[in-house]
């Protein structure tokens, strides 16, 4: 009788128990619902911060005059540019605004068409027909040979650079620059010092860019660098294309330039 009369009351314990958790965990989903409830607006504020900051689209001379008075250093570290300077900054600035205002007509209606449209800029980019908008190299050294290997045997440093621009009508806007530099001695490339990538200027107010990734190494009796940069054309805060820009150079145990080149992705 006593077994029954515990039996009972641990069937009714355990009943009380159950339900009791079950009421615990109800409490439980509830404040987790609230909670993801209340969280979820701070979310969605958080990824909006990553978008880019909203401007004005720049559609005519005066628009243009207005962003390049407001270009600061500030500006170009935003648009992904690395050691501006004032003085630089300056300079571009009025060179530009003079290139601009010394095209014809028409080929100033199709500049400003072109950086008030990110996808007719684009379609130009990727036409080889189009000389409009030209994607330019130039080089920025001189190939030195060195012809008797008999006075080589001494360590001597080497350099190599590649530079890459975007140009609109013949005005540069934005600029890439890849270098490396080395040592050679007995007609040998020994050691690779530094190499450096970076974008120096970016004035096109419908660019924004910035270092992906570099690489350095000797091969083939040659210092070589391969660097790649993202960039994305955007109207005011929407992002409209996204690519790759990849430069690449090699120097040679004469301190020759070799095999640069750019493309993009």
């Amino acid at each position: 009788m006593l077994q029954f009369f515990w039996s009972v009351n641990d069937q009714i314990y355990i009943q009380r128990r159950s339900a009791d958790m079950k009421k615990s965990l109800k409490v439980f989903l509830f404040i987790m619902v609230v909670i993801l409830v209340i969280a979820q607006p701070t979310t969605f504020a958080k990824a909006d911060t990553t978008k880019f900051p909203e401007q004005n689209i720049v559609d005519d001379m005066e628009s243009l005059k207005e962003y390049l008075e407001d270009y600061t250093l500030s500006t170009a570290n935003e648009n992904g540019v690395e050691n501006a300077t004032e003085e630089g900054i300056e300079k571009d600035v009025k060179k530009i605004e003079e290139q601009v205002e010394n095209l014809s007509k028409e080929n100033q209606e199709k500049f400003f068409y072109y950086l008030s449209n990110p996808e007719a800029m684009q379609a130009a980019l990727e036409d080889e027909n189009n000389k409009d908008i030209v994607l330019e190299e130039v080089t920025t050294d001189t190939p030195v040979f060195t012809r008797n290997l008999l006075q080589a045997a001494v360590t001597k440093t080497r350099n190599a650079s590649y530079t890459y621009s975007m140009k609109f009508f013949k005005i540069e806007m934005t600029r890439y620059v890849v270098a490396v530099k080395y040592t050679t001695s007995g007609g040998t490339v020994k050691k690779i010092v530094s190499s450096s990538d970076y974008v120096d200027k970016n004035l096109n107010p419908a660019v924004k860019t910035s270092r992906i990734e570099k690489s350095a190494w000797i091969a083939n009796n040659r210092a070589k660098t391969t660097s790649r940069f993202h960039y994305s054309l955007f109207s005011k805060s929407q992002v409209i294309q996204l690519g790759t820009v990849t430069l690449h150079v090699e120097g040679t145990s004469g301190g020759a330039r070799y095999n640069a080149y750019a493309k993009l992705s």
